[in-house]
């Protein structure tokens, strides 16, 4: 029979409401090491302030030698008959190399001193926690070539106005497919009132954060009461997790600033699960008023990750460990870096997704290059970025001008692709003549390997 001492875990740190302090080790009390059997704690005395910090502890029973140990911060979803079993989703965990250990044979004192989550070894390594059983999906809000704004307004008098944007999950009810209902309950978008909306926007689940691509916002958090403005440039990003994101929407509230009154609220999207249709992807909506007339239209584009099948083991953190010491790879950028779009103090000086850019790079210093590889029609690998290229064509009857067709590079042969002419990219535009360019050996190719 092994011999086994009661050791009590503490340990302080700061949660949201709905978290939860766990641990787990290397013995069958402590979970084996496995996510899903984690020990949860509990905590010794309620926090005076929100996002305060307090103390968790539990006692187990545990062996006499070599125990080892980590905290994770997690929530516990409860069993829901025919939808899911108790899961434990991980939000954060202590990530150094090494785990924290027991000393061997010493039996726990009368009053232990609490530990510190993450910090232990001289070093503090919290992280994310892994996608073992819940999925992520991302809704971007951004510019692109084919819109300035992702919410569109029909009406002049919002064009300069800043629109804000709160998006919340809403678990769909199977038991009426035709009309489905929404669990939690949404009032009709006429009775709306902006005296209804919760003032307490603590994350519950699923969990719903907004990003700022920028430097002061770019870290998840909550959505303030009105949500972000999402018209102004920047990349907006919210982010859901959750268990099924085939039976939950999304909807969008979006209200327009005036001056400082409270934002006004103009009307509503629903993201549907039929809209995400792919693991990433771009989705247009309508936007309706508390009437149910258009007033705009919302472009996102989406994307689901969805957990491993794999993982879980949480006695070892290397994919994510990071010394200090660590500087960084010099990376080359399609060899020796972009030759295209940039002015011309910026732009290398060779023409980039070429022998000789890569070669430059490495003579540079570079550690690795990245370039872009596609497949040409008769299977040969090429290096070339966009997915298509330019032909260019002389009109019928204006021999002096030409036109761009694009083709897509799956559609060419290795033969056709080398007799190409001053390949562009499609983004360069239309030169004055394009005909006076020289023939540019842009495309690396690789022969196929003999049978």
């Amino acid at each position: 029979m092994i011999e086994s001492r009661e050791w009590v875990f503490r340990v302080s740190c700061c949660v949201d409401p709905e978290e939860t302090v766990c641990v787990v080790g290397n013995s069958e009390s402590l979970g084996a090491w496995q996510s899903q059997h984690m020990v949860p704690l509990t905590r010794e005395h309620p926090v005076v302030e929100e996002g305060g910090e307090s103390v968790w502890s539990t006692c187990l029973q545990v062996p006499l030698t070599g125990v080892e140990y980590r905290y994770c911060v997690c929530i516990v979803l409860e069993p829901r008959p025919g939808l899911h079993e108790r899961t434990l989703v991980i939000r954060r965990w202590e990530t150094n190399l090494l785990p924290r250990r027991l000393r061997d044979g010493v039996t726990c004192p009368a009053d232990p001193q609490a530990e510190k989550f993450g910090s232990f070894g001289g070093y503090e390594r919290v992280d994310q926690g892994w996608l073992v059983k819940d999925s992520v999906v991302q809704l971007r809000l951004c510019s692109s070539a084919l819109y300035n704004d992702p919410v569109m307004l029909f009406k002049k008098k919002y064009q300069d106005k800043k629109v804000r944007v709160k998006v919340t999950p809403v678990e769909l009810d199977a038991s009426t497919p035709q009309e489905p209902s929404v669990n939690g309950g949404i009032e009709e978008s006429t009775d709306f009132d902006l005296s209804n909306l919760r003032l307490n926007t603590k994350p519950i689940w699923p969990i719903m954060e907004v990003a700022v691509m920028k430097e002061d916002a770019c870290e998840f958090k909550t959505q303030e009461q009105f949500g972000v403005v999402c018209n102004n440039g920047d990349y907006v990003v919210f982010q859901c997790r959750m268990l099924m994101p085939e039976s939950n929407m999304f909807l969008c509230d979006f209200y327009v600033e005036e001056g400082d009154e409270i934002p006004k609220y103009l009307g509503c999207s629903y993201i549907l699960p039929s809209n995400l249709k792919e693991n990433y992807g771009v989705a247009t909506l309508p936007i309706t008023s508390p009437k149910h007339a258009p007033v705009g239209q919302l472009t996102v584009h989406y994307m689901v990750v969805c957990p491993m099948d794999y993982g879980g083991d949480m006695s070892v953190s290397y994919a994510r460990h990071w010394k200090d010491s660590w500087k960084g790879l010099e990376v080359g950028h399609r060899g020796a870096g972009n030759s295209y779009h940039s002015e011309p103090k910026s732009c290398a000086n060779i023409r980039e997704n070429t022998v000789a850019s890569l070669k430059y790079a490495a003579e540079k210093g570079a550690d690795m290059v990245e370039f872009d590889v596609q497949l040409s029609k008769d299977l040969v690998p090429v290096i070339y970025h966009d997915f298509h290229a330019c032909i260019a064509l002389k009109r019928k009857k204006e021999q002096d001008k030409t036109d761009l067709l694009e083709i897509p590079i799956k559609d060419l042969t290795l033969q056709q692709l080398q007799a190409l002419k001053d390949v562009r990219h499609l983004t360069e535009g239309v030169p004055g003549d394009i005909l006076s360019y020289c023939d540019q050996e842009d495309l690396v190719c690789r022969p196929p390997t003999p049978p």
